[in-house]
């Protein structure tokens, strides 16, 4: 005898709360360090000009 085709599902699609809270704390993490280091290495330091500088 032929089988049905059609499948019900009983379970809803969930994470656990740990799971929840490490997913926010690292992308607020991420976003804090992007925020926080953008014009970090924006510029050279004088001493790198000059060493690469031609004489």
């Amino acid at each position: 005898m032929a089988r049905s085709l059609t499948v019900n599902h009983d379970e809803k699609p969930s994470t656990t709360p740990l799971f929840t809270a490490f997913l926010v704390l690292a992308i607020g993490w991420l976003a804090a360090a992007t925020l926080f280091n953008s014009g970090a290495d924006a510029e050279a330091p004088a001493e790198a000009v000059q060493a690469v500088a031609p004489h």
